[in-house]
Parts: C-alpha cells; structure tokens; sequence
C-alpha cells in the first residue's frame, strides 16, 4: 500500500492505481480501491475513479466501523478526488457513510 501511494503522490498515479488494483483482486479492502480511485482521478478518467469510490464503499460491508469512518475521511480529504466531490453521484455514495 505504501508503494502505491509514492507512486500516486510522485506522478506515477497509472502504475500506483494498477498495482493497488491487482492488490484490491487479492485482498479486497476498501483502502486499496480508494487508492484506484485517487490514481484514476489524477489521471483525468472520473468515471472510472466513481467506480472505484463505490468500490471502495461497498468493501466496507461486514468491516469494523472504524473502516467505514477512515473512508469517509479520505473521500472528505484526498485531493485528487476534489473534482468528483461536487457529482450527484459522489455525494450520494459518500452519504451512505454518514
């Protein structure tokens, strides 16, 4: 997850988002579609970086509610997803987590 992230903040966002895409395949958390999110959204694609959100938010099902608040704070926070924030449908999938 750590390398994703310096791949997304260094420019690299295509190789991070594919890697944290392959991880999400393995392990599926809702940090690693969030971090698909961000790299797709950085590359300009917003559909696909709504996809990933709603990933993200229905990987949160059956976790710890700790998780669903941690989504809701990178959703509220991560800059790259600042363009998505003013869609219906951004705003309707980040309601469902309160």
């Amino acid at each position: 997850r750590v390398l994703c992230e310096v791949l997304i903040a260094t420019g690299r966002a295509r190789e991070g988002g594919e890697l944290a895409a392959a991880g999400f395949g393995r392990h599926r958390t809702p940090m690693l579609a969030l971090m698909v999110a961000r790299a797709a959204a950085r590359m300009g694609d917003q559909a696909n970086a709504m996809q990933w959100v709603r990933a993200a938010i229905d990987a949160t099902d059956h976790r710890p509610p700790y998780e669903r608040t941690l989504v809701a704070q990178v959703l509220d926070a991560a800059p790259e997803l600042q363009p998505l924030r003013a869609e219906p449908a951004y705003q309707a999938s980040r309601a469902t987590l309160g």
